[in-house]
């Protein structure tokens, strides 16, 4: 977990509730900014990079008054996505980069990453 005296590397629309809470821990309005921040919040029109860097600085802000909530849990990969990812894995180990990048293009399309390992891949939701 990060120290709660740094701020977080992106507050966005809860920077007027992190100004509060170093300003003397003021904490009634640093929660009255986040109850306005998300009031204001137009979530359906965010982009999945948008959503993720608020969902980020809300669990800090929420982390530096003590609630700390439980990670999202990570939906499995739907069969297709699966199946491309797999194809993408044998083309990455007979070293045909071109087919590679193809099927990660056709991965990331429909909405997941793929996130190498040495012995492996993950998948994850975008």
């Amino acid at each position: 977990m990060r120290n709660s005296a740094q701020p977080p590397p992106e507050p966005g629309i809860f920077q007027p509730a992190w100004d509060s809470l170093n300003d003397d821990l003021n904490t009634p309005e640093a929660l009255g900014h986040v109850f306005s921040a998300i009031r204001k919040a137009d979530v359906p029109s965010l982009t999945p990079e948008e959503a993720r860097r608020m969902r980020n600085a809300f669990h800090f802000i929420l982390a530096a008054f003590g609630i700390l909530l439980p990670e999202e849990e990570q939906a499995e990969a739907p069969e297709d996505v699966r199946t491309l990812a797999e194809q993408r894995w044998q083309a990455r180990q007979n070293r045909d980069w071109a087919e590679a990048d193809r099927l990660r293009a056709e991965v990331t399309a429909l909405g997941w990453t793929i996130k190498d390992r040495k012995d492996g891949y993950d998948l994850a939701r975008n």
